[in-house]
């Protein structure tokens, strides 16, 4: 008896034709199939079975000479994995022949976790029974995507993320991962992923404080500079607070504009952030974050504990960037909340995109460049490792002390 598959359109394997007295075989479908079915070649004089674990997911129809098995894996089709079962074929006068056959519906899961501008991290279902597992990464190349094997660490049976390194930044990219043999043997989903646009600061880097119409009230102390375009330092600047810089605010302004340009740009895998979303008591991985509205952090009323804090994980890459893109809105703060880095998270590689102007509540413990189009406002009881830089408005401030990572 041989069965074929006759729907999806399968990978590969799509016959199970062996013999023996013990017959068994794999079919490899497509990603994310709910149901496959094979259609038998067999005698009128022979009977078929249904049998095994998997009997219940297995529907029989057809003819007498050719019947059909519809098989259901919608349990496994978000993840991939495979439904066994047996078929026993019989006939008066001869032995019967047990057809093992395994559906198998190769990972369907493979996401992206982070990335930084050289790396991509994507988590996926263990592989279990794999004798090799690679995750392969394609361009763009004369119209043509072309396949090659991604530069990761060794990757088994048992892993579930793998990171890929040496990646061109701003160039898009496809990843799919490639199983062999086990029970989710085949080709993976594949993701797209754009590896992020570094964000150069230029001459804005060197300044703690930057304002375009003005800094106000007082700097507690910047181990940067402070400056600003089209009015006075009129704060309260103690001896020592920080280092005057009138001579390169023109040309800081200019790259910081440029930054915020850089930062706002679309990311076609970016995450999408509802508008308005409170991502207090979140942990957030390396990557692109949109928001079409304002962000806040422990925002909401009421937030105590850990709904006041924001957890930024590097997954221990030193080299992990973060971007909060607000293109058209606003980043407030609640009162007492905080950003927190963990596992080599660095506040240089935070950068808050703020498309009009940002409010730090008071005793805000905050992390990263905060890059305001407008202005930007600190409350008493504020510390800002980074940077606060505003384009076309003013920096207000309370006796905050601003520290440069």
């Amino acid at each position: 008896m041989a069965l074929v598959l006759t729907t999806p359109a399968p990978d590969a394997n799509d016959t199970i034709a062996v013999g023996g007295a013990t017959m068994s075989g794999d079919v490899n479908v497509m990603n994310s199939t709910s149901s496959v079915v094979l259609t038998g070649t067999k005698t009128a004089a022979q009977t078929v079975v249904v049998g095994g674990a998997n009997a219940g997911l297995v529907t029989a129809a057809g003819t007498a000479t050719a019947p059909t098995y519809t098989v259901d894996t919608s349990s496994i089709s978000a993840t991939g994995g495979s439904v066994s079962f047996t078929l026993t074929v019989a006939q008066p006068g001869y032995s019967s022949i047990v057809y093992t056959v395994d559906v198998i519906v190769p990972i369907s899961n493979l996401a992206s976790t982070g990335q930084t501008n050289t790396t991509a991290t994507f988590s996926f279902t263990a592989p279990t029974g794999a004798t090799a597992v690679v995750l392969e990464q394609a361009t763009d190349i004369g119209g043509t995507w072309v396949w090659v094997p991604a530069t990761t660490g060794t990757l088994s049976a048992s892993s579930t993320t793998a990171t890929a390194t040496g990646l061109t930044e701003s160039l898009p990219y496809e990843f799919e991962l490639v199983v062999t043999d086990g029970s989710y043997a085949g080709t993976s989903n594949v993701v797209d992923v754009t590896p992020v646009a570094e964000v150069d600061l230029g001459l804005a880097a060197q300044y703690g404080v930057l304002a375009y119409s003005g800094i106000t009230g007082t700097l507690n102390s910047t181990n940067g500079d402070y400056g600003t375009s089209t009015a006075s330092d009129s704060g309260a600047f103690p001896l020592g607070a920080g280092t005057p810089d009138e001579t390169d605010v023109s040309t800081a302004q200019g790259n910081l504009g440029t930054a915020i340009a850089n930062a706002s740009t679309p990311v076609p895998d970016a995450i999408s952030l509802t508008g308005g979303e409170d991502i207090g008591g979140l942990i957030l991985t390396p990557g692109v974050y949109h928001s079409g509205s304002s962000i806040g952090i422990g925002t909401t009323t009421g937030a105590t504990g850990s709904k006041l804090t924001l957890t930024l994980d590097a997954q221990g890459d030193p080299n992990a960037v973060f971007i909060f893109q607000m293109p058209s809105s606003t980043l407030k703060t609640g009162v007492g909340s905080s950003v927190i880095l963990i596992h080599g998270a660095k506040a240089s590689n935070v950068f808050w995109q703020v498309g009009s102007s940002a409010t730090l509540g008071t005793n805000t413990a905050f992390e990263g460049n905060i890059l305001a189009t407008v202005s930007i406002t600190a409350t008493t009881g504020d510390t800002v490792t980074g940077r606060l830089l505003a384009n076309t408005g003013a920096v207000v401030l309370a006796g905050n002390p601003i520290t440069l990572p």
